[in-house]
């Protein structure tokens, strides 16, 4: 059953997701760097070779931060403790998790998150609110074993975000020991173009810091319908989940970690193999607590990428000239 009147508003969890998108910055889904053998594609034009494939293990931990930022930190630093015993080489906490009361980047709370990232030997990403200058951001960091790497500001702000923050204009990755990293945070995720333009740019994986409501998430009740072993057919709490189809339609591992404030939460890892069963991703968290998923991202040999997550077979099938009325129309909504 379907509720056509719920389709014309324009929304979804409540935000105005047509007002919010930003087409000019939408011009890389009119190409298609894997139709020709992305690992050499990535190597022209000023693209950037793709990072040797590697075997790893993903984390990610939700919990509901505060306004105490000397609070979160503990928490960040405990998780980080647990993340680095499982054996893992990234961990990604919630949207704002840091502080919400905006500082510099080379702030008091990104200053002891970056000397947790460097004493735990972990590359770990979490957001906080910026301030540079006169402007305020939603701004998501990653620290590592090295340092503070680099920074991702929100693009598409939340109607809560647009009572404080201005959106960032560029989307961020990063080439780390594991694979390659894209960054997005929150509502950005609502938008199907973010992950896809993500992947595009040869994310291997995304790392989505959120505080999202309810309502992302659907019951399957199990069919009795016969399937081919091993599809499952029993009852699933999360058969629909949102971030579950982010992940799976770009061919990239998505570690979403949602702030369970007012929530559950319902963060996880979700596989890059959409048609793969059993499911390849991490427990989906119900309450604060840390998750886990081993992937691996190496090649089987030769010339040509046989890991699904670097052949990214769902994109090579797109047909990019269809989106030529959307870039047309960012490209004439930025000249006025």
């Amino acid at each position: 059953m379907i509720d056509p009147a719920r389709a014309r508003t324009r929304e979804v969890l409540g935000e105005p997701v047509f007002d919010m998108r930003r087409p000019a910055l939408y011009k890389t889904l009119m190409t298609n760097s894997f139709t020709w053998n992305p690992l050499e594609f990535h190597r022209l034009y000023g693209y950037q070779p793709l990072p040797e494939g590697t075997a790893s293990t993903l984390a990610v931990a939700q919990f509901a931060p505060s306004n105490d930022a000397a609070q979160n930190l503990a928490q960040i630093d405990a998780y980080a403790a647990e993340a680095q015993a499982k054996g893992a080489s990234l961990l990604v906490l919630p949207e704002l998790s840091l502080t919400r009361t905006p500082e510099p980047i080379t702030g008091p709370s990104v200053t002891a998150f970056t000397r947790i990232a460097m004493r735990h030997r972990l590359h770990i990403v979490a957001g906080f609110a910026e301030s540079d200058g006169a402007q305020a951001y939603n701004t998501v960091v990653l620290s590592g074993p090295e340092g503070r790497v680099g920074r991702y500001r929100k693009i598409h702000l939340s109607l809560a975000d647009r009572t404080w923050a201005t959106p960032g204009d560029d989307w961020t990755w990063f080439d780390l020991p594991f694979g390659r990293l894209g960054l997005l945070t929150g509502t950005d995720a609502l938008l199907p173009e973010s992950g896809r333009i993500l992947g595009l740019e040869g994310c291997d994986i995304i790392a989505c810091p959120a505080a999202l409501p309810d309502g992302f998430t659907g019951v399957h009740q199990g069919t009795e319908i016969p399937h081919n072993a091993p599809i499952p057919k029993g009852a699933d709490p999360y058969h629909w989940h949102a971030l579950r189809t982010r992940s799976g339609e770009n061919n990239l591992h998505l570690v979403f970690a949602n702030a369970c404030t007012d929530s559950p939460g319902h963060s996880g890892i979700f596989g890059a193999d959409t048609f793969a069963f059993p499911r390849q991703e991490s427990a989906i968290l119900d309450s604060p607590g840390l998750a886990t998923l081993d992937i691996d991202l190496t090649n089987l040999g030769g010339p040509y990428p046989t890991n699904v997550t670097r052949r990214k077979d769902l994109i090579t099938m797109r047909l990019p000239h269809h989106y030529t009325a959307l870039v047309t129309e960012g490209s004439q909504l930025a000249a006025e």
